[in-house]
């Protein structure tokens, strides 16, 4: 398998991880229910036809791995994810040999729905995580089961098959930057993809690392200070695709100190700032080109992006 070693989506007891030698998570049939019943509507190949040849693989994968198990819900969602992911590759002519590293962090992971996170008080996206496999290399990172892992590299994980097809991405031995919630705070761990399950099969050429995967730490820039302790950085399309933009726009917020105005106007890691007082931003000059327009003690109102939707938080910029 690749991406990660073991994979429990929704708690759904998946024959691959039972041969990986991992216990599924126990969920009652009714929320495996709710969350199909939320899931089938995306199932779809104008919802797939976003993303590139890797993701689909991924969600490929998945499909089989539904389609694999004992619940009829479990098949019911892989047998239309399998057709709508597959129209899709066949009409981006995607390879039939795997993209992807092969490498795994080691974590039994399941998606966040809305109701388990209103359940067990989680952000409304990102990865649950069961358990990290003794020895593994998420394990000796310091991952937790009942971490929530919502950003790799700074860079969004809004399920499963983002997570999977990120590590999937990166190189064997690459260390990688995981953002998690581990109530009550927000912690960085650092981890290294490790190698692909014996008999794996992998890319036979070389994989070219995206940006994102080693791991950079955000430096700081002009603006950060103008906005009150939260450091930004120009959004991309990955980003956009991840977070749910339609297109590239905006600043994300990939730093935030604790205890600053920004921190407590309500910001938080990951926002995406699409517009101050009406005005669109969407590279740093177009912010300080707004800060300086502003007077001193003015309170603004931003609007940012956050889980899927548009909030408004108004801060004092300077």
């Amino acid at each position: 398998m690749n991406g990660l070693a073991t994979i429990s989506t929704t708690g759904f007891l998946l024959a691959l991880l039972v041969q990986a030698g991992f216990a599924p998570a126990a969920f009652a049939t009714s929320e495996t229910e709710i969350y199909v019943a939320r899931q089938l509507p995306n199932e779809t190949a104008a919802h797939y036809r976003a993303f590139p040849c890797d993701y689909l693989e991924v969600a490929a994968k998945t499909a089989d791995e539904f389609l694999a198990g004992t619940l009829p819900e479990a098949k019911q969602l892989g047998s239309a994810r399998k057709v709508a992911v597959g129209l899709v590759r066949m009409e981006k002519s995607c390879p039939t040999t795997t993209l992807l590293s092969g490498g795994r962090l080691g974590l039994s992971i399941d998606d966040i729905d809305p109701g388990k996170s209103a359940r067990l008080n989680t952000p409304t996206s990102g990865v649950w995580v069961n358990s990290a496999a003794p020895g593994s290399t998420g394990e000796r990172a310091g991952v937790l089961a009942r971490d929530v892992i919502v950003a790799l590299n700074d860079v969004p994980v809004e399920g499963v098959i983002t997570l999977r097809t990120l590590v999937g991405r990166t190189p064997v031995g690459t260390q990688v930057k995981l953002k998690i919630w581990r109530a009550p705070q927000w912690l960085e761990l650092y981890a290294e993809v490790g190698p692909p399950l014996p008999g794996t099969a992998v890319a036979s050429v070389p994989i070219s690392a995206p940006a994102t995967a080693s791991a950079p730490r955000p430096s700081a820039i002009s603006p950060a200070t103008s906005l009150q302790g939260m450091t930004l950085e120009m959004v991309s399309g990955p980003v956009a695709t991840a977070v749910g933009l339609p297109q590239a726009a905006g600043l994300r917020v990939v730093g935030l100190d604790k205890g600053s105005l920004g921190e407590k106007a309500g910001f938080k890691a990951l926002d995406v700032i699409l517009d101050v007082a009406g005005q669109e931003v969407g590279s740093v000059a177009q912010l300080s080109a707004i800060v300086e327009r502003m007077r001193p003690g003015y309170k603004a109102t931003l609007t940012v992006w956050r889980y899927r939707a548009k909030k408004e938080l108004s801060l004092v910029l300077k």
